[in-house]
């Protein structure tokens, strides 16, 4: 099945999945559309990606770190870890 373009709601669903199987899971913008997506998702871009991930971000769903290199990457946010912790 290849991704169709359902909006970055789609994507976000899928990055949640996935932190749900993987709650520890961290990574850049990158790392979550090479390896946090499934397949289906493979046509999906970049921007795509940063777009969900900062929508999440706002929304309190993940959480940014910023590195000491200044390079910025995504965990679940304070209200997933409490819930699973």
């Amino acid at each position: 099945m290849v991704w169709k373009g359902n909006g970055v709601t789609d994507v976000e669903t899928a990055i949640l999945a996935y932190l749900a199987a993987h709650p520890d899971a961290a990574d850049n913008a990158l790392g979550v559309q090479q390896w946090w997506l499934p397949r289906r998702f493979a046509d999906v871009s970049l921007r795509d990606v940063e777009t969900a991930l900062a929508a999440m971000t706002e929304q309190g769903s993940l959480t940014e770190i910023r590195l000491p290199d200044g390079s910025v990457i995504f965990a679940a946010g304070h209200a997933q870890r409490r819930e699973d912790g």
